[in-house]
């Protein structure tokens, strides 16, 4: 049986802490949890987890929307292209996962 090893720095980790790591990450700056609106809540469901050991991930997702006037350059860590697209465009896209459209809809 394949054990992942947990993340302990992210055990404990309070939603400001989690919205300062993950704009920073996501969008190459740090961003104050109370700049955003809440969204809502969603569901993820994957039939496998991220290292392919074929257990199931769940991940409940807690949504906020941000308004900024720039976000230029975009980190290149974890993706190598990003495409703008309209909400209608998105929706129809098959490159699109069905749990991103979930946003959209």
């Amino acid at each position: 049986m394949l054990v992942r090893p947990r993340r302990t720095d992210q055990k404990n980790e309070t939603l400001d802490a989690a919205s300062n790591r993950l704009t920073l990450a996501e969008l190459g700056m740090q961003l104050d949890r109370r700049q955003a609106d809440f969204y809502g809540i969603f569901e993820h469901f994957y039939p496998d987890y991220f290292a392919g050991d074929g257990i199931g991930t769940h991940y409940i997702v807690l949504a906020h929307e941000l308004r900024l006037d720039k976000l230029d350059p975009l980190p290149a860590d974890q993706h190598s292209t990003y495409r703008w697209l309209f909400p209608d465009e998105l929706l129809i896209d098959p490159l699109v996962h069905e749990n991103v459209k979930a946003y959209f809809r």
